[in-house]
């Protein structure tokens, strides 16, 4: 006796019969928790909607594990929540989406996050575009690529935006090299990143939820750590320098006004070193103890000497901390300059 199949009951719907709910929910967002442990939906709705800046008719929703739905009745204070990510809450990705249908259910959606990586290490000839795209593609999909310095120390170094994927786990670096310059190591470095696991370096769980080193431990197999500490984790205390592309670009025009991006011409320096000689040579002038008009004018021009001094002081040290000085210049000593 067949007491019936409901699985083969079919209803169609069509467009109009959802329209107004799918015109609700052009002013939502949706977010993915990346964490092993539940969220409490309170705490993350507050805690959003100070980051967002209380923005009007905002309400959160949770619709499944770690799944949230954000309401907005400003579609400009949606859009600058979604434009500034990537967002975390305590320590964990929220991987941010605008909704659409069927976007719940699919996992992939919510599987990238993008973020920049510094590189460290790269030989000078080696800092080009095209070798940071080679170096970016190993690592996710690129976005940008820029050239950059230190604000603290000066050092310059490759950096990139690329879209990581997260079943990936995050790596201390890589090996680069060719027959001719050998092999050299990497460094990574990433900014603005949640917690990690230092075992494994995947994102979403503690060091004692490591899945992989129990898995290893259960089967008898030797899990060896990575060993990822806190210094992969960096922060954005940096200026770019130039973008590759137009590094090596030149401005049109006769040789007094063409000029490489980034670079400082060869005459202009050489023009400075020797008027900075020249003032150095002359010293300070002397005092007539008769003529307190010349004494004035004396004073004030050895004033404004002095001024016109800490202003070349100030270029002939931006000329030093150019990428390309000791290029132009391989035996110049900056400090001789001021002794």
């Amino acid at each position: 006796m067949d007491a019936g199949n409901n699985e083969e009951i079919l209803v169609l719907i069509d467009e109009e019969d959802v329209a107004n709910r799918v015109e609700k929910f052009r002013r939502v967002l949706i977010g993915k928790l990346i964490s092993t442990k539940q969220a409490n939906m309170g705490a993350l709705e507050n805690a959003f909607r100070n980051i967002w800046g209380q923005p009007r008719g905002f309400k959160g929703e949770k619709i499944g594990h770690n799944l949230f739905l954000f309401h907005f009745n400003d579609e400009e204070a949606m859009n600058r929540a979604m434009e500034g990510g990537p967002w975390s809450f305590r320590n964990r990705w929220l991987v941010l989406l605008r909704w659409r249908c069927g976007i719940a259910e699919n996992d992939k959606a919510f599987s990238r996050v993008k973020f920049w990586v510094q590189i460290w290490g790269a030989p000078l000839h080696c800092r080009t575009e095209k070798v940071a795209h080679k170096l970016c593609a190993a690592l996710g999909k690129v976005f940008k690529v820029g050239l950059y310095k230190d604000v603290t120390t000066g050092n310059v170094f490759m950096k990139w935006l690329i879209e990581f994927e997260l079943k990936n786990c995050l790596q201390k670096g890589m090996n680069m090299g060719n027959p001719n310059d050998g092999i050299h190591w990497l460094d990574l470095r990433y900014e603005k990143i949640p917690k990690y696991c230092a075992k494994c370096g995947y994102f979403g769980h503690d060091d004692d939820e490591c899945e992989l080193e129990k898995m290893a431990l259960k089967i008898g197999e030797v899990f060896i750590s990575k060993y990822l500490g806190s210094w992969l984790k960096v922060r954005e205390m940096r200026k770019k320098v130039a973008l590759f592309e137009k590094r090596n670009t030149q401005v049109e025009g006769n040789e007094d006004t063409r000029r490489k991006v980034g670079m400082i011409k060869k005459i202009e320096i050489e023009a400075l070193l020797e008027r900075m000689a020249m003032t150095m040579k002359d010293g300070p002038p002397k005092i007539n103890e008769t003529n307190k008009e010349e004494l004035e004018r004396e004073t004030i021009g050895e004033n404004h000497n002095s001024m016109i001094m800490e202003s070349m002081k100030v270029q002939f040290d931006r000329a030093m901390a150019n990428l390309d000085w000791n290029s132009l210049f391989p035996e110049s000593k900056g400090a001789s300059v001021w002794i």
